[in-house]
């Protein structure tokens, strides 16, 4: 072993005498000093109140509190554009889903323009002025209050009226005390602490949040915080804050819609409201359930005459109706009513008269592929026949037997446009229909199901495809949201995830599930549950999952993304792996999210939790396997030019090499980092001193063997094995690096031979 080829600065290993002398090898048995989890403490979601629940609930749990990327413009520009209102607590989503994605994002960013839409269509709560008065007062009010009580609005709408200059969520990290120390780190900011998750509270948190050093830091900052907290968190965590602490009272679901529809410009909206019809299911209806009634009051009042559907009206007042000889206000609340009410009780009663198959399929189809052309959609009645009924299903009356096209058309309550494409008059009775159909006709929902999501390869035109697949997975979130089943999601993944032209939109879909303010934690949930090895889940699903957590659900909740791309990346299915690998490029690269990503695998690496290490373990393998095709080197390398970045290559190294059940990935991805570092020498030294720390390290008396064997035998591959250089170049370089980790290996080695291994600068010519 020569002196002068490699660096005089490896890292000191210390260790006791004890352990020089005779140290614990760990062998084919595995750790010695593992212990066994019985849960994933920060990772997975388990019972109420454990640490793992609550890395779900939290809003951004990766980063610093108080941090947090600005939401993109883009994102933003996304949002205002929308042409149909979306409301988070409705799951509205005839909009494009990435729109809808966009709308989500802003929502947890409280973005601009996502405040100016909270603040134009609010209607103010009991104890909106009593709030704000204290929140003048104190800087501080907690709004203690349960789910569908507008809370979220309101918080954003007491901030906004403070006159500051931002507002800001306040990030919290899984298991970590919430950091008020950060509220005078940004001037004139509206603070919102979110835990409508329900994590618990230490018991001292309510006392912090009143006392002094809180409001002198609001006070340098000019600055103001809004809780909101549910009443069973608050109960065990609010002792010491009850001046500062309101039980919130819901807005009257009137003037909620009152509000809504006047910002939406509805002419008249004290009518609306006070029409008997509408207002007697307001009187009962919950804040979310208002949202709707606004939604189909502002939908039915846009109405030209000539859509409406006079059939609702007795037969004798139709005309004068029609001639405008008697106002429409009364059909258009009834509109309203049949609407909101998924128009169930027309759909019955056409169904009672209409028992013909292809009347039927004509109307469902029609549901499917709405907006879509007349003959686009006759031509696929049939598969949809044979779909349910068997391949050898025939209609009766077809030809001259039956009703044409334009009859069909006019049965079904739908017309056609000038370029001859279907759309149903009354609204949303497309969606309608499909709820319908779903619930009418149970056993044959897989069947159905698997023709929806064949239908875009039914298709002729890429163009139709693409809106089909938008169409559907439309109807697919909103049933999700209503119903609370994984039923669309999953098989809309598994049917698009591995097809390139439609796995966009199961990714758009799947996101806006799991970033939905309501049902968004079951989604996350069930996205481990997916990500999860053993689990009997198509390729497909699994390549979906890991392009989700790669997407905008990383903005929110970095670290349930990592862990679920953590456990993908223990497949071997070449499909999935080359998800993860997407996965973790596009986080990696992504300027705003690297820090984020580098913070949570330096906490992950560094925890003494040994699911959440192997959680890293697979992580970090996927990311430093990802390859700069323009340098044709590993992404990861520009680390080893900083102390800190080569700090977190050799924790990250260490638990890859420590793992036997990777050597062979390990040993691929290794043999990368060689032939890049044989490739230019001027790293050569900082690689060698990474690479040996990560393989030699070890605490106390106990040493594992398994990363330095796997090291030396990766080195000896990639000696014979590599087509960088020559093979006696490659020999040299290799054997060089293998006596290197001999000299820092604790067996037969004291511990004064271990801190003063001879060595030198690498001699690139002498390698080369």
């Amino acid at each position: 072993m020569s002196d002068n080829h490699w660096p005089t600065n490896l890292p000191e290993q210390v260790i006791s005498p004890a352990a020089a002398g005779s140290p614990q090898i760990e062998g084919e048995r595995g750790l010695a000093s593992s212990t066994s989890v019985d849960q994933e403490a920060g990772i997975e979601p388990t019972e109420a109140g454990s640490m793992a629940s609550e890395a779900e609930s939290e809003i951004a749990p990766d980063l610093p509190p108080g941090s947090g990327r600005p939401p993109e413009a883009m994102s933003e520009r996304a949002a205002s554009t929308l042409q149909q209102k979306i409301g988070v607590n409705r799951g509205v989503v005839a909009a494009s889903l990435t729109l809808v994605v966009a709308e989500l994002l802003a929502h947890h960013e409280l973005s601009n323009d996502y405040v100016q839409r909270c603040v134009a269509r609010y209607a103010p709560g009991p104890r909106f002025d009593e709030a704000s008065t204290l929140l003048r007062e104190f800087r501080v009010v907690v709004i203690v209050a349960d789910a569908d009580t507008g809370r979220h609005e309101a918080a954003v709408n007491l901030l906004y009226a403070m006159e500051v200059r931002e507002l800001r969520e306040l990030r919290h990290r899984a298991g970590a005390a919430i950091d008020l120390t950060v509220l005078n780190t940004q001037q004139s900011t509206g603070w919102l602490l979110d835990l409508r998750g329900g994590r618990s509270l230490p018991s001292t948190f309510a006392r912090e949040v009143a006392g002094r050093d809180t409001l002198d830091r609001l006070i340098d900052a000019q600055s103001y915080l809004v809780l909101i907290v549910p009443p069973s968190v608050w109960a065990q965590a609010g002792e010491g804050a009850g001046k500062l602490t309101l039980a919130w009272e819901a807005t009257s679901a009137i003037e909620i819609v009152r509000r809504r529809i006047s910002a939406a410009g509805c002419e008249d909206s004290d009518r609306w409201v006070e029409q008997e019809r509408i207002r007697t299911h307001l009187r009962f209806a919950t804040p979310a359930e208002a949202v709707r009634w606004a939604d189909e009051i502002e939908s039915v009042s846009a109405l030209p005459a000539e859509r409406l559907d006079f059939s609702l009206l007795p037969e004798a007042e139709r005309a004068d109706v029609k001639a405008g000889r008697k106002p429409d206000h009364d059909l258009r609340a009834q509109m309203v009513v049949a609407a909101f009410s998924d128009w169930r009780d027309h759909l019955l009663s056409w169904c009672k008269q209409n028992h013909d198959a292809r009347l039927l399929c004509f109307l469902v189809t029609s549901a499917v592929l709405e907006g879509r052309s007349v003959l686009e959609i006759h031509d696929q009645i049939e598969s949809l026949h044979q779909t349910l009924a068997g391949r050898k299903a025939q209609f009766e009356n077809v030809g001259l037997n039956g009703p044409g096209i334009i009859e069909l058309v006019d049965i079904i309550g739908a017309r056609t446009t000038g370029d001859l494409r279907v759309e149903f008059t009354r609204p949303g009775y497309g969606d309608a229909v499909l709820d319908y159909f779903w619930v009418d006709r149970q056993p044959m929902q897989q069947a159905f199901l698997h023709w929806m999501c064949a239908l875009p390869e039914m298709l002729d035109e890429k163009e139709s495809a693409a809106r089909v697949t938008q169409r559907i997975a439309a109807y697919a979130l909103r049933w999700t949201l209503r119903n609370g089943k994984f039923t669309f999601l999953q098989k809309i993944a598994e049917s698009w995830g591995s097809d390139r032209r439609y796995q966009a939109t199961a990714v758009d879909l799947i996101s806006a599930a799991a970033l939905d303010p309501t049902f968004g934690k079951a989604v996350r949930d069930k996205l481990l549950e997916w990500s999860k090895p053993g689990g009997d889940y198509s390729a497909a699903l699994r390549a979906t999952v890991a392009a989700v957590c790669a997407g905008p659900l990383s903005r929110v909740y970095l670290t349930p993304a990592l862990t679920r791309v953590g456990h993908l990346a223990k497949s071997d299915d070449p499909l999935v792996v080359k998800a993860v690998g997407d996965a973790m490029r596009t986080l990696w690269s992504d300027e705003a999210a690297r820090a984020d990503v580098r913070r949570t695998l330096e906490r992950w690496l560094a925890s003494d939790n040994p699911k959440r290490r192997n959680a890293v373990r697979h992580t970090f393998l996927a990311l430093v396997g990802l390859t700069d095709e323009k340098r044709s080197r590993p992404m990861l390398m520009d680390l080893l030019e900083s102390a800190e970045g080569g700090g977190l290559l050799v924790d990250g190294w260490r638990v890859v090499l420590e793992d036997p059940t990777q050597r062979s990935r390990t040993r691929d991805v290794l043999s990368t980092w060689l032939d890049a570092t044989f490739s230019d020498l001027t790293i050569a030294n900082s690689f060698a001193a990474m690479l040996v720390d990560a393989a030699t390290r070890h605490n106390g008396d106990y040493y594992n063997a398994y990363p330095s064997l796997t090291a030396i035998y990766a080195v000896n591959r990639w000696q014979d094995r590599s087509s960088v250089g020559n093979v006696d170049s490659r020999r040299k370089f290799g054997d060089e690096l293998v006596g290197l980790i001999h000299h820092r290996d604790p067996l037969g080695n004291s511990p004064e031979a271990i801190r003063a291994v001879p060595a030198g600068n690498v001699n690139a010519s002498a390698v080369a």
